[in-house]
């Protein structure tokens, strides 16, 4: 698994090295994928809840499976390292299912911030805050959006407390990578 991590598939490396070649441009990255449209499935019944865990309904992948492959494996990686760190984590839709795809400012390095729990599973005992319709027994959506009283008042303090960081932190976005284990697929990029 280690040398997965340090030294990808060809595919992945000749993806990092164009994105690298094109001084980070997402266009180089965006040019990899197939034109083909997938459906994004409906990941645990989410949709009932009016939860929409992607931006689109759709979504699409790399044109070479063996880049599609090493995504899945990244995520797969991270749940069986995770508890080394410390940490559980699991591929589910309240914890670790997505990530965000991005070329690093100054050098165009191709890199994945991933997330997990976004949008904690709701427990009256250990989780009891409602975050919105991805939640189970959501009721509300909390906007955020900077300039809004919610940002001013709970965000920007929350941020400090859980060191959460953004993609816009290390560069460029080029694509949000989704994984959903669905059968027949997992990688859903849009």
């Amino acid at each position: 698994m280690w040398r997965l991590i340090r030294e990808p598939p060809a595919s992945v490396a000749n993806l990092a090295r164009k994105s690298v070649e094109w001084a980070g441009e997402p266009d180089a990255i965006l040019a990899e994928l197939d034109l083909a449209l997938h459906k994004v499935p409906n990941v645990e019944n989410s949709n009932a809840s009016k939860c929409l865990l992607t931006k689109h309904d759709c979504a699409k992948r790399f044109v070479d499976q063996e880049i599609n492959s090493y995504m899945a494996f990244l995520f797969e990686a991270i749940v069986a390292l995770a508890p080394l760190a410390g940490f559980n984590v699991s591929v589910n839709r309240y914890d670790l299912f997505h990530g965000h795809m991005f070329t690093a400012y100054g050098t165009g390095r191709l890199g994945i911030l991933f997330h997990c729990r976004e949008y904690p599973e709701y427990d009256k005992n250990s989780f009891a805050l409602n975050l919105g319709y991805c939640q189970t027994g959501a009721l509300f959506i909390l906007d955020a959006n900077p300039g809004g009283v919610v940002f001013k008042e709970l965000v920007s303090e929350w941020v400090d407390v859980v060191r959460t960081i953004y993609k816009s932190d290390f560069g460029r976005t080029v694509i949000d990578v989704n994984y959903f284990n669905v059968e027949g697929c997992q990688i859903f990029l849009t």
